[in-house]
């Protein structure tokens, strides 16, 4: 059965990237801005295992409170996780210019 329509919470401004292959530090997210809000940030690391039928692992690991939005274009962690070998979903809250503080 489809969820009521009045119960389903839209976010127009929600905002999804990708980000990795790096040491920590600076991290280029075209789009993103201080004034946006990060929501989430989840390191994905695939693993291929040599068993027979060839299998591949994921694991997943919440790296959000490792991240700021440090200026326009840029994510920085610096002193964080090395995504080396593993990249990242970006989830976060696009503010429209005319309601920055």
């Amino acid at each position: 059965m489809p969820a009521a329509q009045t119960k389903v919470t839209k976010f127009p401004d929600l905002v999804f990237g990708f980000i990795g292959e790096a040491v920590a530090g600076n991290h280029t997210l075209t789009g993103i801005r201080p004034e946006d809000a990060l929501i989430s940030v989840v390191g994905v690391k695939l693993t291929l295992g040599e068993a027979a039928p060839n299998t591949v692992a994921f694991t997943f690991v919440d790296l959000t409170s490792e991240f700021t939005i440090s200026a326009d274009n840029t994510l920085n962690n610096t002193g964080g996780t090395s995504l080396a070998d593993t990249f990242c979903i970006v989830c976060y809250h696009n503010v429209p210019e005319e309601l920055d503080p």
